[in-house]
């Protein structure tokens, strides 16, 4: 009486582990190419040039310091006493071209000094700066 269910189970059970058989290949050779993309990879990372991939941020120059608080500004404002362009003013003061940029920005905006043409001015001769006595 037992034997027909047992035949079913015994059919059932070899079929399920033929597709699970079937699967187990398809997943092995999915981790292979998974593995040979991921060495291809690392190969690609480990001959990068790109000195920025994990690394930090660069310090400051050797040699360089920061200028005091405010002292920046106060040569800004004292070179753009007429219109001249960021390059321009970096020459006349010795400052970084990216420090004028960044500073010459948010005092226009402010309203310390203005585009002229080609170039920023200070709105008003000395508006703004503080002295380094008050700093």
């Amino acid at each position: 009486m037992h034997a027909p269910i047992l035949e079913r189970s015994i059919i059932s059970l070899q079929a399920r582990r033929d597709e699970l058989v079937v699967e187990r290949a398809r997943i092995d050779e999915e981790c292979s190419g998974i593995d040979a993309a991921l060495a291809a990879v690392g190969a690609l990372r480990a001959r990068s040039t790109n000195a920025s991939y994990g690394a930090r941020r660069p310090g400051p120059r050797p040699g360089a310091r920061r200028a005091p608080r405010g002292a920046n500004r106060a040569k800004i404002l004292a070179a753009a006493s007429e219109p001249r362009t960021v390059a321009e003013i970096a020459t006349l003061t010795g400052i970084r071209k990216t420090v004028v940029a960044a500073t010459v920005s948010p005092l226009a905006k402010r309203g310390v000094m203005r585009r002229d043409g080609a170039g920023y001015r200070t709105v008003t001769a000395g508006v703004g700066v503080r002295s380094s006595a008050s700093e």
